[in-house]
């Protein structure tokens, strides 16, 4: 939780930002004429994930 006190009044987001708080996104296939899903897997664990399968 330290990680995101840091970053509880910003203004904008920067790359530093979503490297350290973002562990990584995925999509949901392209289907045309349809927008598309994007999940955001954020860094909230201590340690990274190791198998990101495991979330489906």
């Amino acid at each position: 939780m330290e990680r995101l006190r840091k970053y509880t009044d910003v203004q904008e987001l920067t790359r530093e930002m979503c490297l350290e708080l973002i562990e990584y996104i995925t999509l949901d296939a392209y289907v045309e004429g349809q927008p598309r899903e994007i999940y955001i897997y954020y860094k909230l664990l201590d340690e990274p994930l190791k198998d990101k399968r495991s979330l489906f």
